[in-house]
């Protein structure tokens, strides 16, 4: 029986290319902890793979994103080096050929069984001036398979766009496009984010400390979108806190449209950042784990886990459907637009129970900010007393739903509902320190008025100086 598991498990290990995939999956294929080498070995694997008989014709088209990193982490001379190996007892059906991945795709080196010249291309391409422009992605991609569908072969386009890959625009015209045309779709680019609000709190002006023109934005003839799942299932915008904590969560998936793409035109999405990067991810984001160690995203996932709470990459209907099936995930979206309403968060939900089913909601900005009460300090005691009592039976009812709904739900659902439960007594503590707050500053003002200015010990305790 130990032979069965391990072939198994070995398949797991391969792009799903190499698999048999039958119908789609709700699943997604993704491939972490790679080098940029290994990463190419499993694309010269699938290539090989393709290539039944020694006449068969494979294209794998290497699209290149251009921005300056390219350059800077030597990534030019890293795939010139990787293809030249990879591809060194290659099939002489397999072909390559290179495009740039900008806002108007351009082919820079046309089908050539020869896997050197493609790596001088790319080494080229990097050399050139760097295109730092936000991008249009999946138009990209459509480029892709539009140059690919002209060859009468099996046929692999690689992505690799460690900038540009938070992006959406059409995407089942684009998925239509890669199967009608029979192009596999390999992305090499960034981990998202858990349940990322970034761009969503940035277009909307629901967040809290957020840089740059979002009327920019709005104007793009794509959508910024970021997160690993297909709606964000997971409240950002809690009260009282400076900053959000679901920004420095990674997902161990990648960007939801691409994963989608990828895993459904039979390839596989590999979770990628370069090892050279001026700063990692956790250098940014100061990680406490590995103290800005890690080189790549930041955060090591036990992959069986990741497996079984897996983000649906089905279409985006599909998902609302089946999130509206899962009780208890209705139960979360619900209980976030209870905490909307309470002014408890500052941005409202992408999905909201009607009807014991969710739909999408138009976002919202901020609620009304419960705490606005100045330098009344009874006012404040009193409304902290009131909003603790509200909070508390949150926690309750929430706790109570999780109990009551969990054994039967997705463990995604079951994941993101107890992470829930922690915010929800984070939520609680805050608004207690506020009402503290509240009871010092009261008993600040009564010494004034008792004692004078100074107060009891000869000096005012809040002196600014």
């Amino acid at each position: 029986m130990r032979l069965p598991r391990l072939v198994a498990i070995l398949l797991l290990a391969l792009p799903v290319g190499a698999q048999d995939k039958g119908q789609e999956t709700r699943d997604s294929e993704t491939v972490r902890y790679r080098e940029l080498g290994e990463i190419i070995d499993q694309i010269a694997y699938a290539a090989d793979k393709a290539a039944v008989k020694e006449t068969d014709k494979v294209l794998i088209v290497w699209m290149i994103d251009n921005s300056s990193g390219l350059k800077s982490t030597r990534h030019g001379e890293l795939f010139s080096d990787h293809l030249a190996r990879a591809f060194a007892k290659a099939k002489p059906g397999v072909h390559h050929s290179v495009m740039a991945f900008s806002e108007t795709p351009q082919l820079i080196l046309k089908a050539t069984n020869d896997a050197r010249a493609a790596g001088r291309a790319i080494e080229w391409l990097a050399d050139q001036k760097a295109d730092d422009r936000l991008k249009n992605c999946l138009d990209n991609v459509r480029a892709g398979a539009k140059y690919a569908a002209g060859f009468s072969g099996k046929k692999l386009l690689v992505v690799y766009t460690p900038e540009n890959g938070d992006n959406e625009d059409n995407v089942e015209v684009t998925l239509k496009m890669l199967k009608d045309t029979g192009v596999v779709l390999f992305p090499i680019a960034g981990e998202a984010i858990y349940s990322d609000p970034y761009w969503e709190a940035l277009i909307n002006g629901s967040g809290t400390l957020f840089y740059g023109d979002p009327s920019k934005y709005k104007k793009l003839k794509f959508q910024m979108k970021g997160p690993e799942s297909a709606y964000i299932e997971f409240p950002y915008g809690w009260i009282l806190q400076i900053s959000d904590p679901t920004y420095t969560v990674p997902s161990g998936f990648g960007y939801w449209a691409l994963d989608r793409l990828a895993t459904h035109s039979g390839g596989s999405y590999f979770i990628y950042s370069p090892e050279s990067s001026a700063q990692t991810f956790c250098q940014r984001w100061a990680c406490t784990l590995c103290s800005g160690q890690h080189k790549s995203c930041g955060a090591s996932f036990d992959t069986i886990k990741l497996k079984i709470t897996a983000p649906c990459i089905e279409n985006r209907d599909e998902v609302r459907e089946r999130l509206s099936r899962d009780r208890l995930m209705v139960h979360v979206y619900a209980t976030w637009e209870r905490l909307f309403r309470g002014g408890y968060l500052r941005n409202s939900p992408p999905l909201r129970a009607s009807g014991g089913v969710l739909v999408e909601g138009k976002p919202q900005g901020g609620s009304t900010f419960p705490f606005s009460f100045g330098n009344n300090w009874q006012q404040g005691k009193a409304t902290v007393k009131r909003s603790l009592v509200d909070i508390d039976k949150i926690i309750a009812d929430f706790k109570e739903a999780a109990e009551k709904l969990g054994p039967d739900a997705d463990k995604r659902a079951v994941a993101t509902a107890d992470a829930l439960q922690v915010h929800l007594r984070l939520l609680r503590l805050n608004v207690s320190q506020l009402g503290y707050f509240c009871e010092q500053a009261d008993e600040h003002d009564n010494n004034k008025k008792k004692h004078g200015p100074e107060g009891p010990f000869g000096t005012d305790s809040f002196d600014d100086s």
